[in-house]
């Protein structure tokens, strides 16, 4: 019954004008504020399917953040509707420890060693040459600001 942390809603992520949008949004997002959630919402069958047998290999399950990958396919493919209504809510051990506040979000990111992979799957599963660039080029953007943002942080904290 103890509530550990709220995230964002997500209507952030409702479809925009255009995917090259929408890809970006999504992108920019830190993996912290829980987009990986999306994929518990509900799907057209069909357009989820015909993701998942085409980028399934490329989103890289084995790999860190391989359902982020799946989502940024499905939303420069298909158009989402999303809402703020919280629907569910996770369950954690009370032992948990469990990161409760999320003082700047740009300081977590992908673990090093796993980073320049999540990069590559996102341009794999992209559906064009352009957002495929696009999302290399914010992703290691992103990289930058948080090494930024820890090097700020630990000036801020001596």
């Amino acid at each position: 019954g103890m509530k550990i942390r709220d995230y964002p809603g997500f209507s952030r992520f409702t479809s925009g004008a255009t995917r090259r949008d929408d890809a970006t949004r999504f992108i920019l997002e830190p993996e912290i504020l829980g987009k990986a959630n999306l994929i518990y919402g509900l799907f057209r069958t069909a357009a989820l399917k015909q993701v998942a047998a085409d980028e399934w290999d490329h989103a890289g399950f084995t790999s860190w953040g391989g359902d982020v990958v799946l989502l940024f396919a499905f939303i420069t493919r298909f158009p989402i509707v999303t809402q703020d209504r919280v629907l569910l809510h996770k369950s954690m051990p009370v032992t948990s420890d469990a990161l409760i506040e999320i003082r700047d979000p740009r300081t977590y990111f992908v673990p090093s060693k796993q980073f320049r992979s999540y990069v590559g799957r996102h341009k794999a599963v992209a559906p064009d040459a352009d957002i495929a660039a696009m999302a290399g080029r914010l992703l290691w953007q992103r990289r930058w600001q948080q090494a930024q943002a820890q090097i700020s942080g630990l000036i801020r904290r001596r």
